[in-house]
């Protein structure tokens, strides 16, 4: 299995993405533990006093975070699955420090929130994720909403960054949105 690893924890590992080899049946939290066994500096950087994964780390498992899966670290996870790890937002931003935005948006494509997220200064992307100076969202479409004989589209979007970042980027992406009608 792949494990795509990015900012500081790249520098832990060596490199982008390192290859670990999983059994039938093995969860999140099996991985995690073989991380930890190939890279041992990898325990303070991911996981807290109670061997929980940091706050500010994200974990995914083909592009939904640790947090939204449904078995959390006892999720089962195949040869075929994608797994990116993502550290704190601009290279070590204590998690105290940042502020979170999240809403649903309606009326509005994710390709087109995504555009609004780049034209911010978004970067790169992976798996739903992109990543911005300072900041990182998470885009994830949604079941359509009714509204009476209407149908439209929604996208679940949450921004993390320093409170004074996300106060920078927020008035923009609301006139952006409201643009459209979301």
């Amino acid at each position: 299995m792949k494990v795509n690893f990015y900012a500081k924890l790249r520098e832990n590992v060596g490199q982008k993405c390192v290859d670990f080899h999983i059994g039938e049946g093995a969860t999140v939290g099996d991985l995690m533990n073989d991380m930890i066994r190939q890279f041992p500096e990898l325990e303070s950087e991911l996981l807290d006093d109670q061997g929980e994964l940091l706050q500010h780390v994200h974990f995914f498992v083909n592009g939904r975070d640790l947090e939204y899966l449904p078995h959390g670290k006892e999720t089962e996870i195949s040869e075929e699955d994608t797994i990116s790890v993502f550290p704190a937002v601009g290279g070590g931003i204590a998690t105290r420090d940042l502020s979170c935005y999240s809403r649903e948006v309606r009326g509005i494509t994710l390709w087109l929130i995504r555009d609004y997220l780049y034209e911010l200064g978004g970067h790169s992307e992976e798996d739903g994720y992109i990543i911005g100076e300072g900041w990182r969202a998470i885009l994830k479409p949604m079941e359509s909403y009714q509204l009476g004989s209407l149908v439209v589209g929604q996208v679940f979007l949450k921004i993390e960054a320093p409170s004074n970042i996300l106060e920078g980027i927020l008035p923009l992406l609301e006139k952006k949105l409201l643009r459209c009608g979301g």
